[in-house]
């Protein structure tokens, strides 16, 4: 089937880091179709293949971008933005800029008029009417999908650094009914750990329910997400030297 979703690649000039083969601050758009694969799928961490990730994870209709972090990231941030971090670390500061820097550039692809993405009180970003989108950022890169809220009733990202997390902490994170996943060597309890934060990003801002770790029960053979609400989404995550996951909610149809 055909897919539709957008990988808006940004590369940083002076980083050793890209997500694409364009060379300079060269942007580029991809069209692309979605692989026969499950939620989960497994790369190789090469310049082409982390493009190739992003594409993958993508759902339809979307516009998912990334870039390397910048020392000088923060100064993308407007006044409302850079006032909100105001008693953030640098590196925090940057990671925004870098990540909203991401957002505005797709949602002005889209055809938004965006001069800030001002924070909710509780710490998720405000979008501009008609829109969604999340934003998320691990040490050296940061990212953000977007699509129209007509199309969509939530949509979230996260990126996590491929470092596992420590056995014992497992049974906080991966209920019983998903342990055959772990064992099987389908994934990481990192990346159970990234898909579900990506849930919650996706549903929190929707439908203001606080969630733990096991109120989320990942299908991996549907790819569907269920909280214990009853709330359905819809999840893909891919693992490079990084690893990203997005879940989302379409309004009219599943994916």
């Amino acid at each position: 089937m055909a897919h539709q979703g957008i990988l808006r690649v940004f590369v940083n000039p002076v980083a050793n880091f890209h997500l694409s083969r364009a060379v300079g601050a060269v942007q580029q758009d991809v069209r692309y179709r979605r692989p026969p694969s499950a939620g989960l799928i497994m790369i190789d961490a090469t310049q082409a293949q982390l493009e190739y990730a992003l594409q993958s994870i993508c759902p339809p209709s979307a516009y998912v971008g990334a870039r390397h972090i910048a020392p000088d990231d923060h100064l993308a941030l407007s006044l409302g933005e850079s006032a909100a971090l105001a008693g953030a670390v640098a590196s925090v500061r940057n990671a925004s800029g870098a990540a909203r820097t991401v957002a505005k550039a797709l949602l002005g692809d889209l055809g938004a008029v965006v001069d800030g993405l001002p924070r909710a009180p509780a710490g998720f970003p405000i979008w501009p009417e008609g829109f969604v989108g999340s934003l998320s950022h691990t040490r050296g890169v940061a990212a953000a999908v977007v699509a129209r809220r007509d199309s969509f009733d939530c949509l979230g990202i996260d990126i996590e650094d491929p470092e596992e997390i420590e056995a014992d902490l497992a049974r906080l994170i991966v209920r019983k009914d998903e342990q055959w996943a772990i064992r099987d060597g389908l994934l990481s309890i990192r990346q159970v750990f990234s898909v579900k934060e990506a849930v919650f990003k996706a549903l929190y801002p929707h439908d203001r329910v606080m969630l733990d770790f096991h109120d989320v029960f990942l299908d991996f053979e549907s790819s569907h997400a269920t909280t214990q609400y009853g709330a359905v989404v819809n999840w893909r995550s891919v693992r490079t030297e990084a690893i990203f996951s997005i879940a989302w909610r379409l309004r009219s149809c599943e994916y």
